[in-house]
């Protein structure tokens, strides 16, 4: 959304954000205060088009939207077993508490080495960890 990967991943993110607001099959779960929302509200405060446009549908039509996305504090994050986390970035380890606290989930990233290591740990987490560019090419047919 930050316009950071060229055109062609721009018009994915806003064919996703069109059927993500259009669409009842998933909720977007977020860890408060977590490095993806300070990088979200960092993004939120770029005044170029078209990503001041995404950050606001993302914040007003997806993020506030109970039905679309739930927010998690860090005190409801289920404990993490310590060898699962062992195989995980450090850096990444909120995603896997949130992952491991919402399962069953998909996990999207665009980070190769988290989905090699969740894959690891997947069925015994039920996490379906999936690149940012698979899900998206099954989500916007």
């Amino acid at each position: 959304m930050n316009n950071d990967n060229g055109e062609e991943k721009l018009r994915e993110a806003s064919r996703f954000l069109s059927e993500l607001i259009h669409q009842d099959r998933f909720k977007i779960f977020i860890l408060d205060e977590s490095p993806w929302i300070n990088k979200a509200r960092k993004i939120a405060t770029n005044p170029k088009e078209p990503t001041n446009t995404f950050m606001h549908i993302l914040l007003g039509k997806i993020l506030r939207d109970s039905q679309k996305c739930v927010i998690i504090g860090n005190r409801e994050l289920s404990k993490v077993p310590k060898e699962i986390l062992q195989h995980v970035p450090p850096e990444d380890a909120y995603l896997i508490k949130l992952a491991f606290t919402v399962t069953p989930c998909i996990l999207v990233s665009t980070d190769n080495e988290l989905i090699a290591s969740t894959n690891r740990f997947k069925s015994e987490m039920k996490i379906n960890p999936l690149h940012r560019d698979d899900f998206i090419s099954q989500f916007i047919h």
